[in-house]
């Protein structure tokens, strides 16, 4: 296949070979469930809004870890796991295009694995909703998680809202008990790190999240993450590697629609810019600042 994008050719070829040979894991972060008709929050906006709720108000920029701020407030109203069901359980959020885009980088549905630490259940409403899909998708609720090393499915390391909702990972007590204490999240990670490339979408440089997952991590080569220029350091010290993307000035967003064909996805060879135009189009998604599509040419 001939690369005719500079863009696309910074996808590592054994990225790109791992998706072919099923060999692939999507790790999902908030980023993906940000755009409508999704309009979830990051992990930092539900913190604001269980504050609210409670009516505590928090000073998030102290320096603290924000799991510990949440942990502190459940102390005084045990609401919050409730509260955060309740958010992601919201029927007027619908699954958008990342969550439709995401499954479509899988050539058969048993390649299809994707991890994600989202409590929302769109990545699985959209995954099921393809045709080629239908009834052969697994769904993982932490702490219920498959083998690390040998696994097919949507796995939601956190909980999800389809759950009771005191199986959410919320608090600091919450997230010691999954990657630490019990450990079942950090066998699971370790075990599908060792056997797996991994591309990291939707996360921000900064994200708790990557605290507790770089808990999981160690030394290797084969985890990926889109991001921009000056934002590959934080990853790198993580043990991740940066995918570098560079914005270019007055370029436009692309939709959801660019993606939606599936005879350019599912074939003989499948081709990364078709899946991936649409996630490095929304510049939340890859890294707060990323606005351009991966492919320049056509399909």
């Amino acid at each position: 296949m001939e690369l005719k994008s500079p863009i696309l050719q910074i996808i590592p070829m054994e990225l790109r070979d791992a998706q072919q040979d099923g060999n692939l894991v999507v790790f999902a972060g908030a980023g993906v469930s940000r755009d409508e008709p999704s309009g979830l929050p990051n992990f930092r906006r539900l913190t604001e809004e269980l504050a609210s709720r409670a009516g505590y108000d928090l000073n998030l920029d102290d320096g603290r870890p924000l799991d510990q701020h949440l942990g502190e407030l459940a102390k005084k109203n045990s609401n919050l796991h409730t509260w955060t069901k309740d958010i992601f359980s919201n029927p007027d959020s619908k699954p958008n295009g990342y969550h439709k885009s995401l499954p479509r980088l899988f050539s058969r549905p048993e390649d299809v694995k994707i991890v994600t630490t989202n409590y929302d259940t769109h990545l699985s409403t959209a995954a099921r909703a393809e045709p080629l899909n239908v009834g052969r998708i697994e769904v993982f609720c932490a702490p219920a998680l498959p083998l690390g090393r040998c696994f097919s499915g949507i796995v939601h390391i956190h909980g999800s809202a389809h759950q009771e909702a005191d199986r959410l990972i919320l608090t600091d007590e919450d997230f010691g008990k999954a990657y630490m204490t019990d450990g079942w999240a950090r066998r699971f990670l370790i075990s599908m790190f060792a056997n797996y490339h991994v591309l990291f979408i939707g996360y921000s440089h900064e994200d708790l999240m990557l605290t507790y997952l770089a808990r999981g991590l160690f030394p290797g080569s084969r985890r990926y993450a889109l991001c921009t220029t000056d934002k590959g350091d934080r990853w790198r010290n993580l043990g991740v590697q940066p995918i570098d993307y560079a914005r270019t000035e007055g370029e436009p967003a692309h939709s959801a629609a660019l993606v939606s064909r599936q005879h350019d996805i599912i074939g003989h060879v499948i081709d990364f810019r078709n899946c991936l135009r649409y996630i490095c189009a929304n510049k939340e998604v890859v890294d707060e600042k990323v606005h351009r599509s991966i492919i320049e040419g056509g399909a």
